[in-house]
């Protein structure tokens, strides 16, 4: 899969085209829609994948599914890096966001 475009891959999700439409074809003007950006591709709804003629509510429940999918693995992949396993690291998590309180003190750890 890895070898697969960005085209080709949401071909795979679309499935099948429409006739004298294929499915790249569909991927292609939905990538289109968001000037190529896979962000902003991920952050439409349903109702937005379907907007592309061919695209129906099935199909763009799939991309959508997919795109959560994406979304839940790049989250996990956060936690898993951020890992605490000492107070070093929690002071690194937090010291920017709190900082800044009035009722915090916070000295340099070394």
């Amino acid at each position: 899969m890895s070898s697969l475009n960005d085209t080709e891959l949401l071909a795979v999700l679309i499935g099948s085209g429409q006739k004298g439409r294929s499915a790249e074809t569909l991927a292609g003007e939905l990538l289109a829609m968001t000037d190529n950006d896979l962000q902003t591709l991920g952050k439409l709804t349903p109702e937005g994948y379907a907007q592309i003629h061919g695209i129906g509510k099935a199909r763009a429940t799939i991309i959508s599914a997919a795109m959560e999918l994406g979304r839940r693995r790049a989250a996990l992949r956060r936690v898993m890096k951020n890992r605490i396993s000492s107070s070093r690291d929690v002071y690194n998590r937090y010291v920017h966001r709190l900082s800044d309180l009035g009722h915090e003190e916070f000295r340099v750890l070394l």
